[in-house]
């Protein structure tokens, strides 16, 4: 709370980097991240790779990223919005006609955003100094595939193609592995405990 607010994901890893060759010079390393850490870890892992030091797997908990290329991006959305489909039809059926519009405008704003058609335009800058600003830096990412190893753990509920997403982060090395949980559920102790 006391130091500057750091620009970038690059930044933090850069500086999660230096942390963790101060504490072990070797490798291998294994790193894991949670949700939006998930993307700073993976960019943690590349950065130790950059240089030189083998990464022996990257863990991520039900993550993942907007800023890909769009062919990438759109197969791995797209499941997720055929599934949503249904649901806001159903929704739909039963309001009020003079809500429709309304609804099915935001349902398309919802989409696009989604689908990265639509401009992030808030800065880190503009938004006060205690609230998380994680989400602006995740917007302002574009992640550089590397060749790691990671293993992805994807909640119940999440119906975005995550193995799409991390075979290209990963090129390729990538593992998805299904929890019955949901997102904010995946490390309560009942939870791992029926992983386990």
């Amino acid at each position: 709370g006391e130091s500057e607010r750091l620009q970038s994901f690059e930044e933090m890893a850069d500086r999660y980097a230096q942390d963790i060759l101060a504490q072990q010079p070797e490798g291998p390393f294994f790193l894991s991240g949670f949700s939006l850490g998930g993307m700073i870890a993976f960019e943690t892992a590349r950065q130790l790779s950059l240089r030189g030091h083998e990464i022996g797997r990257l863990f991520v908990f039900d993550t993942q990223t907007y800023n890909l290329p769009r062919h990438v991006h759109w197969r791995a959305q797209i499941p997720y919005l055929f599934s949503r489909i249904r649901y806001h039809l159903s929704r739909v059926r039963r309001m009020p006609y003079a809500e429709v519009l309304d609804y099915l405008a935001g349902r398309k704003k919802a989409a696009f955003h989604r689908l990265g058609l639509t401009q992030k335009e808030q800065s880190i800058h503009e938004v006060p100094h205690d609230s998380d600003y994680y989400s602006i830096l995740n917007d302002q990412y574009t992640p550089k595939p590397c060749p790691i190893p990671v293993s992805v753990f994807v909640a119940a509920q999440n119906r975005v193609a995550m193995k799409k997403i991390w075979n290209y982060l990963s090129c390729g090395h990538a593992t998805c592995i299904r929890v019955q949980s949901s997102h904010l559920e995946m490390f309560d102790d009942s939870e791992l405990a029926k992983e386990i």
